[in-house]
This record gives structure tokens, C-alpha cells and sequence, in this order.
């Protein structure tokens, strides 16, 4: 399940890098804004994903590592490709925004 979320939060991230913009600008700011973005779009996700990783630790399926910590590993390096897409293709010349570069690839 853990492998579902991640995989549907790049593909979703891909096709809305845009949010990732917003809510990083938001989120480093305090106040009202910030406190419903958290509550409304961050709550659901971090809940449900650091859940499932603590099932995961506890299992001994992954490392004893903090939760959150592999949480904001994978929302700061999930959407980071097609957010800074531009830069992408200008070191690389790989698009991630095409419709190929969007998805995950068969085995991730």
C-alpha cells in the first residue's frame, strides 16, 4: 500500500506541480492560511502514509528510521522533478513533463 501512495503522489505531483509551489510557499509561513492548507490538503496524506510506515517499521519490512523523516523525503523528492521541470531538461535534456515522463516506470 505504502508503494500505491508514493507512486500515486508522484503521478499526481507530475501532473500538478504547481500545488507543490503553493504549499511550499505556504507552509513556510505561519497564520491562518498555513493552518488550513495543513489541516485540509498535508493532514489526510501525512496521516495515512506515516501510518502505513509505521506498520512497515514495525514489521521489520523497513529500516528503525523515523517516520516523518521518510515522509518529507518522499513530498520533497517526489514532485521536485516536475516542479523544477525547466531545469530538468535544461541539464539533462529530459523532459518530465511529457506524458512519458510523468509516469513511474513499470517497476517503481
Amino acid at each position: 500500500m505504502l508503494r500505491i501512495i508514493v507512486r500515486e503522489f508522484v503521478v499526481f505531483s507530475a501532473a500538478h506541480p504547481q500545488l507543490r509551489r503553493i504549499i511550499t510557499q505556504e507552509c513556510t509561513v505561519g497564520g491562518p492560511r498555513v493552518e488550513w492548507v495543513d489541516e485540509v490538503l498535508i493532514r489526510p496524506h501525512f496521516d495515512l502514509t506515516v501510518g502505513y510506515i509505521d506498520r512497515l517499521v514495525e514489521a521489520g519490512t523497513l529500516p528503525a528510521v523515523a517516520p516523518i523523516h521518510l515522509y518529507y523525503l518522499n513530498i520533497g523528492t517526489g514532485p521536485t522533478m516536475f516542479v523544477l521541470a525547466p531545469e530538468c531538461v535544461r541539464l539533462t535534456g529530459y523532459d518530465p513533463l511529457t506524458a512519458d515522463g510523468r509516469r513511474p516506470t513499470a517497476d517503481g
